[in-house]
């Protein structure tokens, strides 16, 4: 993979024609923020993934030296965080590895702020509570319900 590409392209301004602006190129690896979404034009969301995992990182620390109480918590988790997610998901190629990843950081901080050991087993994670699950949105299951959303909408 050659990272190396040419300086950008020379443009003039609106009707003065006097007056260039250089723009700059992007190079296949290269990602740029797009309405709240680092996408790379080769399609691989390694910047993205490691955005998001960034993300999750900082919202533990704030999660895990909080005084939020269970439901707050609960709140915080679906209501806060999970949305910033779904917004990229339909759009970012996530593999089952790449989600286990993220939401593996995120349970260890949330499970025993409300009181759940964080090794109990994912189907009570993220089984209905009609069942006796505690009904966390799982995001590699989340973003393929947004994927098909987004394909029929």
């Amino acid at each position: 993979m050659n990272r190396e590409h040419t300086a950008g392209s020379t443009l003039t301004s609106g009707g003065d024609l006097s007056t260039e602006i250089t723009v700059p190129r992007i190079g296949p690896y290269d990602t740029f923020r797009t309405l709240g979404v680092h996408i790379p034009p080769s399609g691989h969301p390694t910047e993205a993934i490691q955005l998001m995992m960034t993300d999750a990182i900082q919202y533990t620390t704030n999660v895990t030296g909080s005084i939020l109480s269970r439901e707050e918590d609960k709140v915080s988790y679906v209501q806060h965080l999970l949305p910033k997610f779904r917004f990229q998901m339909p759009i970012l190629p996530l593999s089952k590895t790449d989600c286990n990843k993220i939401s593996s950081i995120l349970l260890r901080a949330v499970l025993p702020k409300m009181n759940i050991n964080r090794n109990t087993a994912r189907s009570i994670v993220y089984g209905p509570v009609e069942l006796g699950g505690l009904g966390l949105p799982d995001i590699y299951t989340t973003q393929g319900i947004d994927k098909l959303l987004a394909t029929f909408a």
